[in-house]
């Protein structure tokens, strides 16, 4: 529960929903996103405007390698700030299950891609979770 987030936080950590399709997903971005714009999510943010607002990355991990537009760039910026402030982030997107019918080599490029928005020396390690849904 969310009485429970606010309360549990003594840490800081990153946690990322990475789908995948079809597991509620989508309600749990939305539920997150309405609770953070009720500034209702404790010591938790959701550092985007909409609840599929992290597609975007998503897609920039896997299918641009460069980052040509500066997608991660901005989201890491998003996500630094946050932390500064000294908030736990929670941040997903369906897309992101994409990982899973990813060749091995892939997998890795995609994996590093995602750690560009995860600002280095910030987020230890230990303090990231990926939360999998599946039905």
């Amino acid at each position: 529960s969310i009485s429970t987030m606010k309360n549990a936080t003594t840490k800081q950590k990153v946690v990322i929903l990475p789908g995948p399709h079809k597991t509620g997903t989508t309600s749990v971005q939305s539920f997150l996103l309405s609770m953070a714009k009720k500034q209702k999510l404790g010591d938790w943010e959701w550092p985007a405007a909409s609840s599929k607002a992290f597609s975007d990355v998503a897609h920039s991990i896997f299918f641009d390698e460069s980052d040509e537009k500066g997608i991660r760039s901005r989201k890491r910026s998003k996500i630094q700030a946050v932390w500064k402030r000294g908030h736990s982030v929670v941040f997903g997107a369906e897309l992101l299950d994409y990982v899973a019918a990813a060749p091995r080599e892939s997998l890795d490029a995609a994996f590093e891609r995602l750690m560009e928005i995860i600002p280095p020396n910030v987020v230890p390690e230990e303090d990231m979770t990926a939360v999998v849904m599946y039905r």
